[in-house]
């Protein structure tokens, strides 16, 4: 593995290799002010993300960056793909911003594994996709986004209904229900997030309550009912 220098701005960066010297690797963040071009191989940034300056753009042919990538998000409401994946599968983000009155930076990236506190969330982690997206705002200002989180088939737990998967966002050591949108067998869509933290999809838990009346009154509906 080569490791690109960090702690330093790029005007241009462009990653073509191949075989077993195809992942670069950051010491530290990175950021380019001008193209960012993936032709072939990854950038694995660990615990550092490489940002795109508010004029940098990002081509792919092949690639990604497997971490955290920060892309410049302009006002009005930008449609953003994030060119990210784990070491091995490239699962791409698409973020869609609603009315953004201050221009920023946001990163996004995947873990591909079930988030750490996935027990608490209210979604089954036996019936999960085991891979969770981290967003994360820098100065951005906007009514809210919707972001598209894809997976592959080796993700999904033996028996996870993907037409019925939910999608939870963790922030500040708490789970936030969020909308879910569309859904298919390799993405699911969240709608209208207002804040931003790791969000993580699997059935949601329901559990089981038994209602009954007592001697002085009614209750409706009465008996067992499936509740999350």
């Amino acid at each position: 593995m080569r490791f690109v220098a960090g702690t330093e701005t790029l005007n241009n960066l462009t990653v073509n290799r191949t075989g077993a010297g195809a992942d670069l690797g950051l010491g530290s963040a990175l950021t380019v002010n001008g193209t960012l071009t993936l032709t072939s191989g990854t950038i694995t940034t660990g615990a550092n993300t490489i940002t795109l300056r508010p004029a940098g753009t990002l081509t792919r042919t092949s690639g990604w960056i497997n971490g955290k990538l920060g892309m410049p998000v302009g006002t009005g409401s930008p449609t953003i793909v994030y060119e990210v994946g784990s070491a091995a599968v490239y699962t791409p983000i698409d973020l869609s911003f609603q009315n953004v009155t201050v221009a920023g930076s946001i990163a996004g990236g995947v873990v591909a594994t079930d988030h750490p506190n996935i027990a608490t969330s209210g979604l089954q982690p036996t019936k999960s996709v085991n891979r969770y997206y981290s967003i994360v705002n820098t100065g951005v200002t906007l009514t809210s986004y919707s972001a598209t989180l894809r997976f592959v088939a080796g993700d999904i737990d033996a028996g996870t209904l993907t037409d019925s998967v939910e999608v939870r966002r963790f922030s500040g050591g708490s789970w936030n229900f969020e909308t879910t949108g569309t859904r298919t067998s390799t993405s699911t869509q969240v709608t209208g997030v207002t804040a931003f933290g790791d969000l993580a999809i699997g059935e949601p838990v329901f559990r089981t309550v038994t209602s009954s009346a007592g001697p002085n009154g009614t209750i409706a509906p009465l008996g067992a009912q499936i509740v999350r």
